[in-house]
């Protein structure tokens, strides 16, 4: 048997039997894997507290033959990015951005979302980040990463104003200027800031309509990966 060491998220939990579970994780090096947590729930469990949910855990575990889950045997954690659950809303948009990479990465891929998710909860769990900006951030690096979303495309044909106004063409994928549409070249500019960058960023000034911003990436997400 070859036992294993790697870093991991979860993504998902599933109860097994009275003390057991089945545990989903995004690994640094394995990618989406599933592994069998025997006795997890128990009292006494070394697992439990390495298998919480926005913790970055690093675990040990033995690969099974094909077709058989991988047995998780240890479980250490390394970082619990517990200011997170304080707060509401920010723990709605971590458990999105679990649900959406459980949904896109296959079992074995996905070892390129792991840092992104890293530094996505690490932002989500500082205050001075705001959490819609946050999660902007995180679903364009997704749909980028994936191959889906190259950059951000701007018609400026039939503009001439000084401050022009745009509505998202969803066939054409691209902003179009729409006169008294929902975005200004200030949330383009941002929505290009955040795609080039490693990192969520800090919002230096107010932005109005961040929350319908943060509905069309959310849109182009869904669009994209037809979910």
């Amino acid at each position: 048997m070859n036992r294993e060491k790697d870093r991991a998220f979860v993504l998902r939990r599933t109860n097994y039997g009275e003390t057991d579970r089945v545990v989903t994780l995004l690994c640094r090096e394995y990618g989406k894997k599933a592994m069998y947590a025997r006795g997890v729930r128990g009292q006494k469990s070394k697992l439990a507290a390495g298998v919480e949910l926005l913790t970055r855990t690093e675990i040990g575990f033995i690969q099974s033959a094909k077709g058989k889950l991988a047995s998780l045997i240890s479980a250490r954690p390394e970082i619990y990015y517990g200011e997170i659950v304080k707060d509401m809303a920010r723990m709605n948009h971590s458990f999105e951005a679990l649900k959406l990479l459980d949904k896109v990465v296959d079992d074995g891929t996905g070892q390129e979302y792991f840092d992104t998710l890293d530094r996505y909860f690490a932002a989500l769990n500082d205050d001075d980040f705001d959490d819609v900006i946050c999660h902007i951030w995180f679903e364009l690096q997704v749909m980028k990463q994936a191959g889906l979303l190259g950059e951000i495309n701007v018609n400026l044909k039939k503009n001439d104003e000084s401050d022009p106004c745009f509505n998202y063409n969803f066939d054409e994928q691209l902003f179009e200027y729409y006169p008294g549409g929902a975005f200004t070249i200030s949330h383009i500019k941002l929505l290009r800031v955040l795609l080039g960058s490693d990192r969520p960023v800090r919002l230096q000034g107010g932005l109005e309509n961040v929350a319908d911003l943060g509905s069309l990436v959310h849109g182009m997400t869904t669009m994209y990966f037809e979910l």
